[in-house]
């Protein structure tokens, strides 16, 4: 049975606000507002949030989206820092390896804020665990899986995978965030359990894909994908075009060619969007103007690199620009700061 001592309900965090005024302060363009179900970083500036429940405070820390902000939490100063820096101890990233030599799979717990340790999974506490990583350990490895890492069976997996909080976000994340996502990296060295896997329907935010069947029917969004594998079929690209949410610093890489309304549906998402994120698609045979697509949002235009490099940006007020890197057999549109568009 899940644990939800942590699971601290938003009317909470909405109350508490009304009651204990200039608490919240928001970076990085966030709006003052009630605390959403998982926030990127605040500043504590009350002296009455010290007498708040312990629970309360370790519900904030967990709700920290990236890793970057959770290390800060750390730095809070009186009770906020001492109960973040021991919360943080405890919060875990749960990492699966699927061995392509034995086909099994093993599984150990990583620390938040250290990238190159595990631990055994028996010695944390499954409810400190915020995210999942499963990732295909080639043949050629040559080191040995150290003694923490430990063989589970399939069904364990999904059981832990299931357990983990949240087990889906209620908002978008603010930014792509490597460490704080669940991420799913399926290779050909994990054919032999890869059709299993995608039909899980895991909630991943990341995937590095070589085979696909199964995956689309997967709940949620995606905010980073990366494909390698066979030509896929048009209704597939769609679903996955239709699963992409632009967010800071997210990708969507496909490495084969799709059609000039796709490429064009995806461009204006991402415009809309007006986030930071990079698209990538092959390009070879195709009918669309990739300068009107772009003339349609952009009114300035720059040329570099013997015309391989295109800038498109608006006025002053704009923040954000689009950079078109064209190749012989792919493209590349990757929204970037404007202002360097502008003096350059």
């Amino acid at each position: 049975m899940r644990n939800d001592t942590h699971n601290v309900p938003t009317s909470y965090f909405r109350q508490f606000r009304e009651n204990h005024t200039s608490v919240f302060t928001f970076f990085q363009g966030h709006r003052e507002s009630y605390l959403p179900p998982r926030i990127r970083f605040v500043i504590l500036a009350n002296p009455t949030m010290d007498t708040v429940p312990r629970i309360f405070i370790e519900s904030v820390c967990l709700r920290l989206l990236d890793r970057k902000s959770l290390e800060k939490s750390t730095k809070l100063p009186s009770a906020w820092g001492q109960i973040c820096t021991e919360t943080c101890k405890k919060i875990h990233t749960l990492r699966m390896l699927l061995d392509s030599e034995k086909e099994k799979i093993y599984a150990a717990a990583q620390p938040a804020l250290s990238e190159y340790r595990s631990v055994s999974l028996g010695s944390v506490d499954l409810k400190f665990i915020t995210n999942f990583r499963i990732e295909t350990r080639s043949r050629s490895a040559t080191s040995d899986l150290v003694n923490h890492w430990k063989e589970i069976t399939l069904n364990d997996l999904q059981r832990l995978v299931h357990f983990i909080r949240p087990v889906r976000n209620e908002r978008h994340p603010f930014q792509y965030d490597y460490n704080s996502f669940n991420i799913l990296s399926v290779t050909h060295e994990s054919d032999w359990i890869s059709g299993k896997l995608l039909s899980m329907r895991l909630p991943v935010d990341m995937v590095t894909l070589s085979y696909v069947n199964g995956f689309f029917e997967s709940e949620g969004f995606l905010y980073f994908f990366r494909y390698h594998g066979p030509t896929l079929q048009q209704s597939a690209v769609d679903a996955l075009i239709e699963k992409f949410v632009p967010i800071d610093y997210g990708r969507f890489n496909l490495h084969h060619s799709i059609s000039d309304e796709q490429v064009t549906k995806l461009f204006e998402k991402c415009v809309i969007s007006n986030k930071k994120v990079t698209v990538s698609a092959a390009v070879s045979g195709k009918s669309l103007d990739f300068m009107d697509l772009a003339a349609k949002h952009y009114s300035k235009k720059k040329i570099g690199e013997e015309g391989k490099v295109l800038a498109f940006f608006n006025g002053a007020e704009a923040t954000l620009g689009l950079v078109v890197h064209l190749h012989e057999e792919w493209i590349q549109f990757q929204w970037v700061n404007a202002n360097w568009m502008r003096t350059c």
